[in-house]
């Protein structure tokens, strides 16, 4: 039974590898009674003649709380644990020239994801309607502990205010985790993992000083 469970996760593992970004389809759902919308696409290419899992989402809605109260919430990174169940920790490592900012999180993950640390760089850009919250990991930035290290992550908050006073907020990650599960299982976690983080990034901006 065993090595029979072992065959079909191989095929289907081999079936994923297959798949690569040009084939990869978005796929778009709404959340919270449809006031969550979540897109996203789970593949996999090559890179450096390696094959890469890719998990990009982005999740979107608009809120009452004002823009400049989500803005400070995030740039808290003391909060950011606070926005997953699996993000253990999160920290403000040190500030960086150009006013960028470094960020350590651990990461608890769900099995068959072993734990794992991220290290992210970010920096505030300031749109004429909009501002935006980027980073990208820089995982040789800060010393490794025992733990795998996330090595691919992008991240993108677009804070809006409405001119109805009320605020957008979009939330853009692409990412490859440090141990790749097959497609079908990545993908049970949307798009109720990205509309959670939605929700208790609104939870913690309402109350947040």
């Amino acid at each position: 039974m065993i090595f029979s469970r072992y065959i079909i996760v191989s095929i289907l593992l081999s079936i994923s590898l297959l798949t690569n970004a040009q084939d990869a389809q978005w796929n778009t759902e709404t959340t919270e009674e449809g006031s969550i919308t979540v897109t996203s696409r789970v593949f996999t290419t090559k890179v450096d003649g390696k094959n890469r899992q890719i998990v990009e989402y982005k999740a979107s809605t608009i809120t009452d709380i004002e823009s400049e109260k989500i803005l400070a919430l995030l740039k808290d990174a003391s909060t950011h644990k606070n926005f997953s169940k699996d993000t253990e920790e999160s920290k403000k490592l040190k500030d960086l020239p150009n006013g960028e900012w470094l960020v350590y999180y651990f990461i608890d993950a769900p099995f068959p994801i072993p734990n794992n640390d991220l290290i992210v760089t970010m920096k505030e850009v300031q749109r004429e309607d909009s501002t935006e919250l980027i980073g990208w990991s820089t995982p040789n930035a800060h010393e490794k502990g025992d733990v795998k290290r996330m090595v691919h992550y992008n991240l993108k908050y677009i804070i809006t205010k409405l001119e109805n006073g009320q605020s957008e907020l979009i939330m853009d990650v692409s990412m490859t985790p440090v141990t790749k599960a097959p497609d079908f299982l990545v993908k049970t976690w949307l798009p109720a993992g990205p509309s959670d983080m939605i929700v208790n990034i609104l939870k913690e901006a309402e109350d947040y000083k």
